[in-house]
Order: structure tokens, then sequence, then C-alpha cells
């Protein structure tokens, strides 16, 4: 009888949060090849409470402070809600000037996964997986080649 090892893990988790929207786990997402409208990657957004979620089509990465900004507004007019931490991984997206000012303004804390580390930022990239998995399905349901 053989038994699947599983991998070591690489560091230990860091809380969850016990309330909605109070930690956002954010990640880019590149789509390929381009889709006719120049949409190039996705912005997902993740609840880690809830595991409600918000993409937003983009086709420059620059364009992710924007997404950002325009969701944490939406957020707060619609639940008076403002996340605590905002949780990343290291890309460029998330590490401006401005990015960085924009959440110190609303009181958001940024965490930030290690470099070159995907897992750190698992829950993001659990969606990103399980969205590219529904794209697919979908595009071959409709002979769309991918």
């Amino acid at each position: 009888m053989h038994a699947k090892l599983k991998k070591k893990r690489h560091m230990k988790n860091l809380p969850s949060s016990n309330a909605p929207f109070s930690k956002i786990h954010m990640d880019t997402l590149e789509i390929s090849p381009p889709r006719q409208q120049g949409y190039l990657y996705v912005l997902v957004l993740v609840d880690d409470f809830s595991w409600f979620n918000h993409i937003y089509l983009m086709t420059e990465k620059s364009k992710a402070e924007y997404h950002v900004k325009a969701f944490l507004n939406e957020l707060y007019n619609k639940t008076e809600l403002i996340p605590t931490y905002i949780h990343t991984d290291r890309g460029g997206e998330f590490d401006s000037k401005v990015f960085k000012s924009m959440l110190h303004e609303k009181g958001i804390s940024l965490e930030r996964g290690p470099p070159d580390l995907p897992q750190a930022n698992g829950v993001a990239e659990r969606f990103n997986h399980n969205l590219l998995s529904k794209i697919q399905c979908l595009l071959g349901q409709l002979k769309i080649p991918i």
C-alpha cells in the first residue's frame, strides 16, 4: 500500500479573521491569450471570513490601485465596513507609494507574503485556481479555443 506524502508546510498560518471583511486577500492573475477587449489581467479580492469574492478585469496591472480603491469605497458604502488588513503577495502592483498611502489613509494594514512563495497567499491563490478551472470548462463547453 502506498500513501501520498504531503509537502511540508512552508510557514505557519496567519490568524484567520473572525468577522466579515476584516481581512481581504488580493492577487492578480494573468489571462493568456489576451481577450478581444484587451483584458490581460484579473484582480482577485477574497474575504478571509466568508470567502466572498470580487474580480476586476484589467488591461494593465497598474490599474489595480484604482480597482482596489473602488472596491473599498463600494464596500464602505454598502456595509460601512473597512478592512483591518489586506494580504497580498509581493507583486509590484501592490508596492507603490500611492497604494500604500491609500491604505494608510483608510487605516488598513498591509500584510505581504514572503517573496517567491505563492502559498503564503493561499486564499487568493486557491480562488485563482478555481476561477481558471471554471473558465477553461466554460470555454471548452462553448468550443472556444483556450
